[in-house]
């Protein structure tokens, strides 16, 4: 008994089989995420270590090297970056995409604990972070007040906002930008101190004696138990005005005399300011792999508690929102599924005339898109965009069996055969070419599960939705149709529509059947014809730029401002402000909701909100460009405008990032603006910039050791003094309201404008005398590095350019290697590498390439398999090279780069133009055995038989992946078109090449066999 049988004598069971499907389909999507893109994060670990006073070069070998010797043998290690700047290290941990997270953080906490006791003692313990430290926030909010001081405001993010925030699942950090963490600041003065002989390590002393609280025990009897306390610690910044720092003949020296004492901000260089505003910003940092979207829910619950609580003098507004760019993608993909819906029922309808014929075929389409809903939820997958789009593209394909089977049931029904056994018999007919034509969709992706990296994980949801929609949609095809068919379909008087449109189809398959005709005549010209059409697609392949996603209209981008090295805050802020005034005068304001910027040194962050209202304002990148081009109007102003690149959204680099190494940073030190000069004449790029500069002033003190020892005086004694005197030392801690805040001492501003001052400080012998430091020391001004970077143990530069519009990353990658391969001769030990974005580019291009050649190797199997032949199945994949024509020329012609998008709709449709190929050829086969005609006569029936099917099937695909195109999105306008353009040229080609073909190759058999036949 065949399941067409079954299906027809036991209806309800298929009722009840449909309607399971569609209760697991809601209850898999009501325990489903939602968010933007599946999780494509590699796990981050940033270990952070804080060492004040030392410069990059000694937090280098002291810190940073240590830590990466003993982090680099951990398991699973993609890329180790770091950063060694003035008084920290920053390491950078990437782990393999699907690594565990839990296991890479202890891991390295593992590895770091083993060295911490090598650190210098004055270095703070590193910490370990989930996250990564070039991460981007998803959720910005200001707080402002008019009646408070910004140390105030500092108070309540912290306290009241942050710490309530910070517990959110998936949050890795709350950044405070523009805090004004208060401090007590020692502001020493170093002439009343040589005059009184006071030195800072008298100061440190001091405090350490004056300040503390200590375990003091209990008092312990019969009748009583009292703990004790001593209250040693200062309560208030006004007590230590009067500790005793030195006791001397004439009187007690205290603090007060050789030291201003504040209550004041511990960095005052920092500052942040949202549309010309002084604010407070706090932002929200996710943890690699969190859902965004689940974040901001639960982050606008608790700002509506946290609001309640504040004081009603201060002001809280909400900021950016990257979310807000998620839902709206994932409810324009949610329209383009109806209105592919709606077009691909219209379709079918426009074809088969008759409601209830359409009605068959397309109640296959809803039980198969919800039913795919639990194919998520049973591997843990996610509602986003790529799921949901895979969901419009199968609603084309989902309804192709059905429309087969509805079809052939429909044909014999009219050729007065009764509707239970056209069902049975239609089914059974063409069931070897449904399920052949479904395993073959189905293996297309099979490959794509072998893809490592961002690409694999990213398109893995993509594909287990196609699969479980194609399988779902077969089996429902195979069971519910004929049943249903069995039970509606009559041969009846023929509607008016169809009475009035009959004869255009009866002249579409008369034309097409004349042609057909006049083409097989001539098929040996089908070989000239599919080698003109290899050598288009090699040409549109080659034409086309390439990258790893497009840029889309995010309503955000970043303007980062560099100044030369050695300019003050203040002029780092004056400039800022001028650039954001500029700006804010020049864009529109329709364009723009916020511009929040913060200074610190010599650079500023620049953030520009735009209103959410796409249609209202200018594209991102056209302001984006407009700000660019400011850049030119300030010297001596670096002006690097960086837009969010596809995929990476929550990352700030630039669209390429070129990696050198070197065995020492002397080598790049003379290879660098060598490199950069070349880079920046290049018109690929619109900015380039390095991370590596030698243009910070840098003082050295060198020490004269024979002086120094004459006198009693030792190295550590010099380097303390300078460090306590200048390096904004930390020389306690006290407790006020509760909370801890620490002293910092250093010698006042007003003192420190010139590097004479370090010769004027004093350090103390081993027999106790005040000397000057000028006795012992010589200072040298050179040019330094702010921070060196390492890349994967070896001292690096990242080349980071923006390009100019109309170039891709794939473009900018290789115009650097050409950079290199010139200027890189005469630097031997010297190597390059990618990273960031144009990493991710190159490793998804040579997956993806490989995937395309797998896919075509397991169709060519399965159909091998399936069909007992090798002959068929390299037929039916003559329609490859036409639908790559097509698709590419498509791309072309629109001016579309080659895109992970574009390359995985080319992968698609593989599996959708060799349906035609298999319809043919299967039927064709049975005409042969069943009739005994010749080959090319059974290639011409096959084809003018299976004419219309093919050509509804292809339309309903093609038409549901119009709205694609219609969205604008760039990412989906690629897939749409290359699925368009491919779908259309192959459906029209592979009409009148796979009859050709079938019937050549086919006959040279048939020949073959009446040549041994007449021999015997």
């Amino acid at each position: 008994m065949s399941l067409a049988q079954v299906s027809i004598r036991r209806p309800v069971l298929m009722t009840v089989l449909s309607i399971g499907v569609v209760l697991l389909g809601f209850f898999g999507f009501s325990n489903l995420g939602i968010r933007e893109y599946p999780s494509v994060d590699s796990p981050v670990i940033t270990v952070t270590t804080s060492y004040s006073g030392a410069n990059a070069a000694v937090v280098e070998a002291e810190v940073t090297e240590v830590l990466e010797e003993a982090i680099n043998s951990a398991s699973g290690i993609k890329t180790l970056t770091s950063t060694s700047q003035d008084g920290r290290s920053r390491i950078k941990v990437e782990f393999d995409v699907g690594f565990d997270m839990e296991t890479a953080a202890n891991d390295v906490r593992d590895r770091v604990s083993r060295v911490q006791r090598r650190l210098p003692d004055a270095a703070d313990a590193p910490t370990i972070s989930k996250s990564d430290a070039d991460a981007q926030p998803i959720l910005m909010l200001s707080l402002l007040s008019d009646k408070r001081d910004a140390m105030e405001i500092s108070e309540i993010a912290r306290n009241q906002v942050k710490e309530r925030l910070q517990t959110i699942t998936g949050v890795s950090e709350v950044a405070i930008w523009g805090e004004k963490r208060p401090v007590v600041r020692l502001w020493l003065d170093p002439i009343k101190m040589q005059s009184l002989q006071v030195t800072a390590a008298d100061i440190s002393t001091a405090l350490a004696k004056e300040n503390l609280e200590l375990p003091a025990g209990k008092i312990e009897g019969e009748v009583v138990d009292l703990s004790i306390r001593t209250l040693g610690r200062l309560q208030k910044p006004s007590d230590f005005s009067a500790i005793a720092v030195k006791k001397t003949a004439s009187g007690v020296i205290r603090l007060a005399d050789i030291a201003e004492i504040h209550y004041e901000p511990k960095d005052p260089r920092t500052g942040w300011k949202r549309n010309g505003k002084n604010i407070v910003s706090i932002a929200l940092i996710p943890q690699p792999g969190s859902n965004h979207v689940d974040i901001a829910d639960a982050y606008y619950k608790r700002l509506e508690e946290i609001k309640r609580d504040l004081p009603e003098d201060v002001q809280m507004i909400r900021g950016m929102d990257a979310t807000k760019n998620i839902r709206a993608s994932i409810e324009e993909v949610i329209g383009t599924l109806v209105i592919a819906f709606i077009l691909v029922i219209f379709m079918i309808f426009a074809f088969l005339r008759e409601v209830r014929t359409t009605f068959i075929p397309m109640i296959v389409i809803p039980i198969a898109i919800i039913g795919s809903f639990f194919v998520l939820y049973l591997f843990d997958f996610s509602i986003n965009v790529l799921t949901l789009l895979a969901m419009v593209l199968a609603i084309g394909l989902v309804v192709d069996d059905a429309i087969v089977i509805v079809e052939n049931i429909y044909h014999k029904i009219e050729n007065k055969m009764a509707p239970k056994q056209a069902a049975v018999a239609g089914t059974n007919e063409i069931f070897f070419a449904v399920i052949a034509t479904s395993i073959v969709l189905m293996s297309v992706f099979v490959p794509m599960f072998s893809l490592g990296g961002t690409t694999g994980l990213l398109f893995r949801e993509f594909v287990a939705v196609m699969i479980g929609t194609v399988f779902i949609s077969t089996v429902i095809a195979l069971t519910i149709s004929p049943m249903l068919c069995s039970k509606f379909l009559r041969h009846q008087k023929k509607g008016r529509l169809f009475i009035i449109t009959e004869p255009f189809f009866i002249s579409l398959n008369q034309i097409y059947a004349r042609l057909l005709g006049a083409f097989l005549k001539v098929r040996f010209l089908m070989f000239p014809l599919l080698i003109i059409l290899l050598g288009l697609a090699l040409f549109f392949f080659k034409a086309l730029p390439q990258e790893m996603a497009p840029l889309e209209d995010r309503g955000f981008f970043m303007a980062r401002v560099s100044l030369p090295e050695g300019l003050g805050i203040a002029k780092t802020r004056a400039i800022t402000e001028e650039i954001v005034d500029d700006m804010t005068s020049r864009i529109d304001t329709l364009d723009y909701e916020e511009i929040t910027a913060g200074a610190n040194g010599n650079s500023a962050t620049i953030r520009v909100v735009l209103n959410e209202n796409i249609k209202e304002r200018r594209s991102q990148s056209e302001i984006a460009r407009q700000v660019q081009a400011m850049g030119q109007e300030y010297p001596d102003v670096r002006l690097m405008v960086i837009e969010p690149q596809g995929l990476s959204s929550q990352r700030g680099g630039m669209p390429v990032d070129f990696v050198l190494q070197a065995p020492s940073i002397d080598v790049l030190r003379e290879l660098v603006p060598v490199f950069l000069e070349e880079a920046q004449k290049d018109p690929t790029f619109s900015v380039v910039n390095s991370d590596l500069k030698f243009t910070k002033p840098e003082l050295h003190i060198e020490i004269l050791r024979d002086k120094a020892r004459e006198s009693g005086v030792y190295v550590a004694d010099i380097a303390s003094a300078v460090e306590l005197a200048l390096g904004d030392q930390t020389y306690g801690d006290f407790y006020m309201n509760g909370r801890q805040y620490d002293i910092i001492g250093a010698v006042g501003l007003q003192y420190r404008n010139s590097p004479d001052l370090i010769r004027t400080l004093s350090v103390k012998n081993n027999n106790g005398e005040i000397l000057s430091l000028d006795n012992f020391v010589t200072l040298t001004e050179r040019a330094a590095a702010p921070s060196l970077p390492r890349y994967n143990r070896f001292s690096s530069a990242t080349i980071s350019a923006g390009l100019v519009q109309g170039k891709t990353v794939g473009e900018g990658v290789e115009a650097m290697r050409a950079i290199a391969s010139r200027i890189l001769k005469d630097y031997p030990t010297v190597s390059t590498d990618l990273a960031g974005t144009s990493k991710e580019y190159e490793e998804s291009s040579s997956g993806l390439l490989l995937t395309f050649l797998l896919a075509l190797a397991f169709v060519f199997l399965v159909l091998a398999g399936q069909f007992e032949s090798f002959r068929s199945p390299f037929i039916i994949l003559f329609t490859v090279p036409l639908a790559l024509v097509g698709a590419l020329s498509a791309l072309y012609a629109v001016g579309i780069t080659m895109n992970i998008f574009s390359e995985i709709a080319l992968i698609l449709l593989i599996g959708l133009v060799t349906k035609n190929g298999i319809l043919i050829v299967e039927f064709a086969n049975q005409i042969a055995e069943s009739t005994g005609c010749s080959r090319l006569e059974a290639a011409r029936l096959a084809a003018e038989r299976r004419f219309r099917p093919i050509l509804m099937t292809s339309s309903s695909t093609i038409l549901g992946s119009v709205p694609l195109i219609m969205t604008g999105t760039p990412s989906r306008v690629s897939m749409g078109v290359a699925i368009v353009g491919g779908l259309t040229f192959a459906t029209l080609m592979s009409l009148f090449v796979v009859p050709a073909a079938y019937s050549f190759f086919a006959g040279l058999v048939e020949k073959k066999s009446l040549d041994a036949s007449k021999m015997t």
